[in-house]
């Protein structure tokens, strides 16, 4: 694949892939921050943004970046590189989006990705860690990553040419449902060699094969950790329900105690009045509270 094709082809996968991942504010759609305190202020935070409140929107997010939130601190890169709310801040977004990418954000890596991999990142670019975070984006099942990647490796940046692996990755960015791999995966196979075209099959169909093999584990971790908050909550429904009969008991004990103070004050008053009548001289008027 010559160089202009392979830049028209990256020309043409940016606008695709703007389309699919533009909205860093629709990470809300993928989880939410770990908090319901959290996932409540990012989500005000969401709903400011879609309004073009970008000041209320940095309002929620910023608290939430700065607490560690990866999905406020991705959030608040997007706000950097477009500018709302904030001067356009390449070296800021780069910072955030790292912060995010580091916690395993897939959107996050793969906007790093976009970022570092740009030519109008100027002294900022670094393609060879561009291809880092693409690929750990891609290892997720990130298929725009694994397009992005193939091009790299057409372009020959950073290190040389390698189409076979441009046709593994574009075999399986196309496998995931990457609509534009399949278009350019007919012309690339006009461009390799048999051998090349069998090498990226057989380097596709292994990653696949891995990649369902981590995705059902991932799947019964997930179901395991489900199982595990939900012990957890019925746990501390348990707990709460305890610890109300505690404090209704406490309370009873408490009600006791203050009849039985109650009773002895009553019985040392009889006692004291029956004294008293029988210490009388006789004749005396007995005490009306000796009856």
């Amino acid at each position: 694949m010559s160089r202009i094709a392979a830049r028209t082809a990256a020309r043409t996968a940016t606008r695709i892939v703007t389309r699919i991942v533009t909205g860093l504010f629709a990470l809300a759609l993928l989880a939410a921050p770990a908090t319901p305190a959290a996932a409540q202020s990012f989500q005000q935070g969401l709903a400011a943004a879609e309004r073009g409140d970008y000041a209320a929107a940095l309002r929620e997010w910023r608290p939430l970046a700065e607490a560690g939130d990866a999905y406020a601190q991705a959030s608040l890169a997007a706000l950097h590189v477009r500018g709302h709310g904030v001067p356009v801040d390449i070296a800021e977004a780069l910072k955030w989006f790292r912060l995010a990418a580091a916690q395993g954000l897939s959107a996050a890596q793969f906007n790093l990705g976009q970022l570092l991999s740009n030519p109008n990142t100027g002294s900022l670019r670094d393609v060879g860690e561009a291809m880092i975070w693409y690929g750990r984006a891609a290892e997720q099942g990130n298929a725009a990553a694994h397009y992005k990647l193939g091009l790299l490796h057409a372009n020959g940046g950073p290190g040389p040419q390698d189409l076979a692996r441009t046709f593994m990755h574009w075999t399986i960015a196309d496998t995931l449902g990457f609509a534009e791999a399949a278009r350019q995966l007919d012309g690339l196979r006009a461009l390799i060699s048999a051998a090349q075209t069998a090498d990226g099959k057989r380097q596709a169909a292994d990653w696949m094969a891995a990649y369902k093999v981590r995705s059902g584990e991932t799947a019964r971790l997930r179901d395991a950790q489900a199982e595990s908050e939900s012990e957890i909550d019925r746990l501390r429904g348990t707990l709460a329900a305890r610890t109300a009969e505690a404090a209704a008991l406490r309370q009873q004990i408490v009600e006791m105690d203050s009849a039985v103070a109650g009773l002895r004050a009553e019985i040392a008053a009889r006692k004291t009045a029956r004294k008293a009548a029988l210490a009388a001289p006789p004749g005396a008027a007995p005490d009306a509270g000796g009856r």
